[in-house]
């Protein structure tokens, strides 16, 4: 009897890897849901950095108003600070100014007797050039001589009495102390002419006697007010202690 043989087919085989059991259509599934995840979660990094450059921006933003208000606010105090001391500065100034007018004395007694002495010498001068016969003639007189020469020298006296006079009235520096030896020159000069015409050179003498006395009393009673600003032991010995040196 003949031997039947069964031919054998070989089993149909698929791609599918041993060890898995999973679908395609579920592989397909899990790798978009986990692009989609993936997509998320960059986006969501994203907005978290964009969102940190934002704050930061604001923040650079902020520092920089901060500054700026500073600044200002420094620059409007150097300002103020500048301005407060261009007003201390006037003001000592001012101060300084005034003091400095306290302490000048002002001779407006000493010059208009000055002028007045020059202005009176100067005529008296002016009268012994153009007419000597007016006054009296005395060749006895120890200091005598002409009274044309004579008259000369009172026309200069009282030139230069007449510009220091008004050089006082004007407040000039110089002007005190030149006022001073002139009135001296003055009054010996009228002194001198005194037997020619009395009336009018004791007149004139007494005018230089009283610019003496204004000119010099003041310096009298400013020494005596620093000596009265001194201490016991150097109002009593007349000198000023030595001042120590702050270094």
């Amino acid at each position: 009897m003949p031997i039947l043989r069964r031919r054998s087919h070989p089993a149909t085989t698929t791609d599918q890897p041993a060890g898995t059991g999973a679908v395609p259509g579920q592989r397909d599934t899990s790798e978009g849901t986990t692009l989609a995840e993936s997509a998320e979660a960059r986006q969501a990094e994203a907005a978290r950095q964009a969102e940190a450059e934002r704050q930061a921006e604001a923040e650079r933003q902020a520092e920089a108003a901060r500054q700026a208000e500073a600044e200002r606010q420094a620059e409007a105090e150097r300002q103020a600070e500048a301005a407060r001391q261009a007003e201390a500065t006037r003001q000592a100034e001012a101060r300084e100014a005034e003091a400095r007018a306290a302490r000048r004395p002002y001779y407006g007694m000493a010059g208009t007797l000055m002028f007045l002495s020059g202005l009176l010498t100067f005529f008296i001068g002016i009268t012994g050039i153009i007419r000597g016969t007016f006054f009296n003639t005395v060749a006895t007189y120890p200091f005598y001589y002409s009274v044309r020469s004579r008259g000369i020298t009172l026309l200069v006296i009282g030139s230069v009495a007449i510009v220091v006079g008004l050089a006082l009235l004007i407040h000039m520096h110089w002007a005190r102390h030149v006022a001073t030896v002139v009135a001296v020159v003055n009054a010996v000069a009228n002194f001198m002419f005194l037997p020619f015409y009395p009336f009018w050179s004791i007149v004139v003498l007494t005018l230089n006697v009283l610019i003496i006395w204004e000119l010099t009393r003041d310096r009298g009673q400013r020494g005596a007010r620093e000596f009265a600003r001194l201490p016991g032991p150097a109002r009593a010995t007349g000198v000023e202690p030595a001042r120590e040196k702050v270094s």
